[in-house]
């Protein structure tokens, strides 16, 4: 699996489709793509693209679900490549489920880095690898 991590708005997503696409150049039946920004957290297990995993996270606390063991079963069903913001790294959110949601993405992260084979930190649409 590759993890890429970065802020919002430095090039995850397209990096990611670059990725996916040098990777599977031979799956004929096309990708399973799916988005935690528009898309239910159930979809994207068993995806090859996991974009935004940070919108999954928030969707399944808001949903009164585990974050964690949304993100143990998304490992298990082995995504390809997965995108999240690094969402800690900007102002401490008063809110409690804020507070809460920062650092349950931030364990989300932690977890998949753990995991990957690479570990990408995207800047300016400029990938780093970290692993």
């Amino acid at each position: 699996m590759i993890l890429i991590v970065g802020g919002r708005g430095q090039g995850q997503t397209e990096y990611a489709k670059q990725c996916l696409n040098s990777l599977n150049e031979s799956k004929a039946d096309g990708f399973c793509i799916v988005d935690g920004e528009i898309d239910d957290p159930k979809s994207a297990i068993g995806a090859d693209l996991v974009l935004n995993l940070h919108g999954f996270v928030r969707s399944v606390m808001k949903a009164g679900g585990d974050p964690r063991a949304f993100t143990r079963e998304l490992l298990e069903s082995a995504p390809e490549i997965v995108t999240i913001d690094e969402v800690g790294c900007g102002i401490v959110p008063i809110d409690a489920f804020e507070c809460e949601y920062r650092d349950e993405a931030g364990s989300a992260g932690q977890l998949l880095a753990s995991h990957a084979d690479q570990v990408i930190r995207m800047i300016c649409g400029i990938p780093q690898r970290i692993r």
